[in-house]
């Protein structure tokens, strides 16, 4: 199985006219194939960002390309994936951040 991992940036906005918050959409794009010539099933573990604090909020906002999956505690995503033969999918992961634009955050 073979698996690659793209960054997926979306586009800062921010909270109403004078607002005071930045609300951030970033995520990514899991790119997987199975070479080989049987079935195989497999458990993707990957991590979102989470916060200690309270002036940060982070969430997932969508998880595209699989029917199942779990978000646990301290942002870990667990997706099981079933792949066919010589099959092929992409699972798109993006989650949101929103914090005081005053803040200078990196993850």
């Amino acid at each position: 199985v073979l698996i690659t991992r793209a960054q997926v940036v979306k586009q800062d906005q921010s909270s109403g006219i004078f607002g005071g918050s930045i609300r951030k959409r970033d995520g990514f794009e899991l790119d997987i194939t199975n070479i080989s010539d049987k079935a195989k099933s497999i458990k993707i573990i990957e991590r979102i960002p989470r916060s200690t604090t309270d002036k940060i909020e982070a969430k997932l906002v969508s998880v595209d390309g699989v029917n199942s999956y779990k978000l646990v505690k301290d942002g870990k995503l667990v997706i099981d994936v079933k792949l066919n033969a010589k099959e092929h999918k992409k699972i798109k992961v993006i989650f949101e951040l929103k914090y005081d634009k005053k803040l200078k955050i990196n993850y």
